[in-house]
């Protein structure tokens, strides 16, 4: 992927509008990116979660912009309590998703844009709010990518190994899956959803989701497993401050996005 901003890229930079959605705890700002009328519309508009928006190299920008030139619209936007964005700045709960904001977002992209099929991406807590919007919109979501989600109760709201040094060693760090996260994931297999959940294999986050593949994953049909994609990196995937991983990963994350782009009627009208 060209990493710096091409002459189609900054054509949607300037067509690039502000938006404001009535959340449940005050007024959400974002930005919405739409899509160019040179290409193919995709059928899909893309919300890129991010609690902060501090990662480098403004990834969620160039995301954005990247996948507006080809034919995506995109939103971009605070959640409640961060940025512009009203209402009160809470410590995250990792068990906690802030599901009514990623649904504010789809339903106002759908009242005032009239967007209607949607793809959701997100990094860590951003991912599992992703996952969370399912149970509400899964009717109107074709994809999730959702990289080193937390599925509920763990060690990982405190430990960082990758800041001490040290690997993963200890199994009872896995506290459990929530209860919460099962419903999510129940959601996610009643719906027509594909997901991409991407991990380390050092992540601790990856050592606790291995008790969804064990409790959950192993036990769905062939059919809904097959919506529900499960890649292994080497190493870890979770460290923010890690520039070249964080494009890697975000690279990886629009080209999975890329493919669920809707197919022209004719071609539809021939399989």
């Amino acid at each position: 992927m060209d990493w710096s901003e091409t002459p189609a890229e900054r054509a949607r930079a300037s067509a690039e509008q502000p938006v404001t959605m009535p959340g449940q705890s005050g007024k959400l700002y974002g930005i919405f990116t739409p899509s160019s009328t040179g290409v193919p519309p995709a059928g899909l508009c893309v919300i890129l979660l991010g609690r902060n928006r501090w990662f480098g190299d403004r990834l969620s920008v160039k995301g954005a912009r990247w996948l507006a030139a080809r034919g995506f619209p995109c939103l971009r936007f605070d959640y409640h309590g961060y940025g512009e964005s009203e209402g009160e700045c809470e410590t995250i709960d990792p068990d906690g998703p802030y599901c009514e904001d990623v649904v504010t977002a789809i339903r106002h992209m759908r009242s005032e844009f009239s967007q209607q099929r949607f793809a959701l991406s997100g990094f860590c807590f951003d991912g599992r709010t992703a996952l969370s919007a399912v149970e509400q919109e899964g009717q109107s979501i074709a994809s999730i990518v959702a990289v080193a989600v937390l599925p509920g109760e763990m060690a990982s709201l405190n430990a960082h190994p990758e800041k001490a040094g040290r690997g993963i060693t200890d199994a009872s760090s896995v506290v459990r899956v929530s209860e919460r996260f099962k419903r999510d994931f129940g959601a996610v297999v009643r719906s027509k959803v594909q997901c991409l959940f991407l991990y380390g294999a050092d992540d601790i986050e990856y050592h606790n989701f291995q008790l969804v593949e064990r409790s959950l994953l192993a036990k769905l049909e062939p059919a809904v497993r097959a919506r529900l994609t499960l890649e292994v990196w080497p190493g870890r995937v979770h460290i923010a401050e890690d520039p070249d991983l964080m494009r890697q990963i975000t690279e990886r994350a629009l080209w999975w996005i890329d493919g669920f782009r809707q197919k022209p009627v004719a071609l539809e009208n021939q399989e």
